[in-house]
């Protein structure tokens, strides 16, 4: 059986020149497209009829959707154009067409266009011929695979290609779509456009859901055949709306469950975008969110041993070595009936139990006393003791009587675990809610009146019990005494235990390493680094939702961790100091010196790790560790608006004017700012085509670019038309058709790499801030030399670009020092004698220079054929940065910590006032002075 969409019959041709115009399609729209069209189609055997069929597949009367469809693809035929037209002597129309007339094949088409090491153009290619030579195939098989493609396209005759899309021949998967696409058209059999109603099902949904759609659908459409009594004026019209406006709005009911009037609107719209205007306040699928979330609570518990045990660890020492009289009383404390009732309930339980293993008893106290995906409502426990509160008196003269029994019942019933100090432990999240004042006369904080319930509690008891917060205020309760203004001259300040912040869930979900340049890119591999959360909720999410609907909700959510803030700022002016810092922090990775306020905040607000609390809990330092969801979202949100990046480089030169960022760490945090950037542009200009399998999904600004490309946007050159240096031929053309890079981010480290490192930081799409005093290199970042044809992942084909950054120019040190810039003198060990790139900025030079790096007599020839090397001059030298992004740029070059440049902004009366305030510090006005 042949799996055949349907579409319009063929019209006949009014006039010589051009195709007749269909019914309802406006003929200026349409004959500007078809004089694009004939541009790059001449040579066909009949232009006019391959134009007609193009535009009948996508036949029905809406003048906007044919043009639209016809001029999306011949904006990829022309992006196709200029990406090959640099290749070869012959024309691309003319390989073009010999393609789509049979009289080139697929493999002669990728000789003359050099494409063999670039799968992706390989796919944008085939994808776009076989859209056009096949238009009815490729609307009614649109996740057909690129080896499909391919053979169709070197298909002799129509029927041989068509042949290729037989029932039998197709997968399970294949055949169950082509079932319900088959099942679709049955039941909408007046459409205007099935076609693209059905894919747009598809796009949104998983096909389990589209079949439950249809189902629902087919159950609706028997019972409008029963009499009007059972259906029609009495019939609840809620199931029909509903189903309507999953199939008409599919993206918008996927994203929210609006009421039924709601429902009716965008039904009556005339237009998505008409509809899509009725729901604002509601971006993304905040229902379908909380299911995958939910579920994810529920996933197998990982690395127990190093997470959890340690800490229970340190809390029952910390349990065991309280003393009243020398440690603040535990930091959970909860009002005294509430405790209570949590005691009692716990004893209550465990004595009920019948005599079991103790693991099956603890087995039964999870399932009372946590939230289960099953049951509905809050947890049994939390009932039991929310009725018990019910039971206790209000107030009591003999609490601490009441409370040393309700202890020792506990304690009793507790008798089966093993010995431990440790019997009951209370933890409170979001602790820092406590701080916030009560509605007592004085304004006690809960904090407070908690903590003397719990200073009732005998130490020997086994209770203790925690604060989780991701503020630092938690850490602050006991200030030093000179800092407590509570403190009173003689008294003995007490103790508090260290914070807790060593819980090592980073990395936790990271599967093997890649073994393919498939793998290598795939987003559900790359969301495994970093927090648990996002390895979860794709392993959750993959059975609820579409790959790319997974994708772009993380990313989305990682912005709103970045930013803290589930409301985006619209204005560059809008982004505060900690939201910048984030921003570059996940990006290019700035060090942050005693900024313990501003490295207090990231971590509370801004998706900051804790790396280091001191023992006068006075030190916090804070740090953007490698994880490439957080540094993707970074990049596309910059990316898309330049006026942020200079928003975000302003506080950064703010941050050096306080003395937060040492001299020698500017440069080259401009230069991982210039090429973080160049990467952006790069990425833009090269975007992969849509992928045909799940696990082929990519990350925004988190894909591999072609290094001949990225060295385009970095010169505005022709890479194999530039000197490079002293590389050989054999070299550069290795390194410039082969070299793939797949980074979007910096990581700081402290070693010195080599291949099996950079093979790491391949993985995880990192490029690095070399290690203070690094021999030869200030910044590295790893190329992949790609051979053709082969897909296998091999550290072999590893090797490097290294960056060297200068204040000022130097023109006799760079030949002085240039035996200086190779991997052998920076002592990185590379597996294999690759070619390698050297690029070397001088960023305060006034005259805009690029030009190679000569070598000296100390590198030897073989060394100097395998470097090619770049030197630029100024930061004119780089085209793709705009004037204000550069002057932004040299600001943060020139910034030092001066309370004068604090007050840049700050009106001329206060500028005054500092000056007369620092005697001696600033020159006197209008005095002269020699230069």
């Amino acid at each position: 059986m042949i799996y055949k969409v349907p579409h319009s019959s063929m019209q006949g041709f009014t006039m010589v020149n051009q195709p007749q115009h269909a019914s309802g399609l406006d003929p200026e729209a349409q004959e500007v497209q078809w004089q694009r069209f004939l541009g790059f189609h001449k040579q066909l055997v009949d232009p006019k009829k391959s134009f007609q069929d193009f535009l009948d597949v996508f036949g029905f009367p809406c003048s906007q959707f044919q043009v639209k469809k016809v001029e999306e693809h011949l904006d990829g035929v022309e992006k196709l154009s200029y990406r090959v037209e640099s290749h070869g002597i012959i024309s691309f129309d003319m390989v073009w067409c010999g393609l789509l007339n049979r009289n080139a094949t697929f493999d002669s088409v990728q000789l003359l266009w050099d494409t063999d090491s670039d799968p992706d153009l390989e796919a944008r290619i085939s994808h776009l011929a076989f859209s056009l030579k096949y238009p009815t195939l490729s609307q009614g098989f649109p996740s057909t695979p690129h080896e499909q493609r391919v053979k169709a396209l070197d298909s002799s005759t129509y029927q041989e290609a068509e042949a290729l899309f037989v029932t039998t021949a197709l997968t399970s998967d294949q055949k169950d779509e082509v079932a319900q696409w088959e099942r679709f058209l049955e039941l909408n059999p007046a459409l205007v456009n099935p076609k693209e109603s059905f894919k747009d099902l598809l796009d949104t949904f998983e096909l389990e859901a589209v079949k439950k759609h249809l189902d629902n659908l087919q159950e609706l459409c028997q019972t409008s055949k029963q009499p009007k009594l059972k259906f029609g004026i009495t019939s609840d019209p809620s199931p029909i709306s509903q189903l309507a406006f999953s199939q008409q709005h599919p993206r918008l009911s996927r994203d929210r469950e609006p009421p039924y009037q709601q429902r009716i609107e965008a039904l009556d719209s005339s237009t998505t975008e008409e509809a899509e205007a009725l729901f604002p306040h509601q971006p993304k699928s905040e229902t379908l969110q909380s299911e995958i979330v939910a579920e994810g609570y529920h996933r197998t518990y990982l690395n127990a041993k190093d997470i959890v045990f340690p800490i229970l660890k340190t809390l029952q020492d910390y349990a065991g070595a309280w003393l009243p009289a020398t440690h603040v009383a535990p930091y959970t404390a909860l009002y005294e009936r509430l405790l209570l009732a949590i005691l009692h309930v716990v004893a209550d339980f465990f004595d009920a139990q019948s005599t079991m293993p103790t693991s099956d008893r603890m087995e039964e106290w999870i399932s009372h006393s946590f939230p289960q995906a099953s049951q509905d409502g809050d947890p049994l426990f939390w009932l039991s003791v929310q009725n018990k509160m019910k039971t206790l008196p209000m107030t009591s003269e003999n609490a601490a009587l009441h409370l040393k029994d309700a202890l020792d019942r506990m304690k009793s019933s507790t008798r089966f675990l093993e010995p431990t100090n440790l019997r009951l432990l209370l933890a409170i999240d979001e602790a820092s809610q406590l701080l916030y004042s009560s509605a007592l006369l004085y304004k006690e904080t809960f904090f407070r009146i908690f903590r003397r319930t719990l200073a009732k509690i005998p130490s020997k008891n086994g209770v203790f019990s925690i604060l989780a917060d991701t503020t630092s205020r938690v850490t602050n309760f006991n200030p030093p005494a000179h800092l407590d203004r509570s403190h009173r001259p003689g008294k003995i300040g007490r103790k508090l235990f260290a914070p807790i912040y060593q819980i090592p869930t980073f990395d936790i979900n990271v599967s093997d390493p890649p073994t393919t340049w498939q793998q290598l890119q795939s987003a559900f591999r790359l969301l495994r680094y970093g927090s648990p959360f996002f390895g979860v909720y794709t392993d959750v999410g993959q059975h609820k939702q579409n790959p790319d609907g997974i994708v772009q909700d993380l990313i989305h959510f990682a912005l709103e961790k970045l930013l803290g803030s589930t409301e985006l700022p619209t204005a560059a002016s809008s982004l505060t100091d900690p939201q910048a810092i984030a921003l570059l922090g996940s990006t290019i990775q700035p060090q942050l010196y005693g900024a313990s306020h501003l490295n207090a905040e990231l971590i509370s607000s801004h998706a900051a790790q804790c790396m280091y609390i001191d023992p006068s809990r006075q030190i916090l330092t804070s740090e953007y560790p490698s994880q490439i969801t957080f540094s993707s979202a970074a990049n596309q949100y910059l990316a898309s608006d330049e006026a942020m990046l200079i928003r975000c480089i302003e506080v950064l030169t703010f941050t050096r004017r306080q003395g937060h960022i040492g001299p020698g760490d500017i440069g080259e945090l401009v230069s991982r700012i210039i090429l973080v950037r160049a990467m952006q542009e790069t990425m833009k200009k090269n975007q992969p085509v849509g992928p045909q399998k799940p696990e082929d999904c990519i990350m925004p600004f988190g894909y591999s670019v072609r290094l001949s490309d990225f060295l385009h946007t970095l010169t505005g050159l022709d890479p194999k038309e530039t000197n490079l240096g002293s590389i050989d031929p054999a070299n550069k053309t290795k390194l410039l058709d082969q070299g793939q890079l797949f980074w979007n981010h910096f990581v700081c480290i402290e070693h010195t790499p080599n291949s099996e490192d950079l093979f790491s930081h391949l993985h995880r799409g990192a490029a690095v801030h070399c290690k203070p005093n690094q021999f030869g290199f200030d910044q590295l970042f790893p190329i992949y030399l790609k051979p053709t044809h082969q897909n296998q992942l091999n550290k072999k084909h590893i090797t490097l670009c290294g960056i060297q950054v200068q204040n000022q120019k130097q023109t006799e040190s760079l030949q002085i020092d240039s035996h200086k810039w190779t991997p052998e003198f920076a002592k990185i060990d590379l597996q294999e004698e690759n070619p390698y790139l050297v690029l070397y900025f001088s960023l305060r030079a006034v005259e805009k220079q690029v030009i190679p790096i000569p070598t000296n007599s100390k590198i030897t020839a073989a060394k100097a054929k395998r470097r090619a090397s770049l030197a630029f001059y100024s930061l004119d030298a780089f085209p793709f940065l705009p004037e204000d992004l550069k002057k932004t740029l040299m600001k943060l070059i020139d910034a030092h910590p001066s309370i004068l440049l604090l007050h840049d902004k700050s009106p001329a009366h206060t500028k005054d006032f500092v000056k007369k305030g620092s005697p001696l510090v600033f020159s006197a006005p209008n005095k002269k002075r020699k230069k």
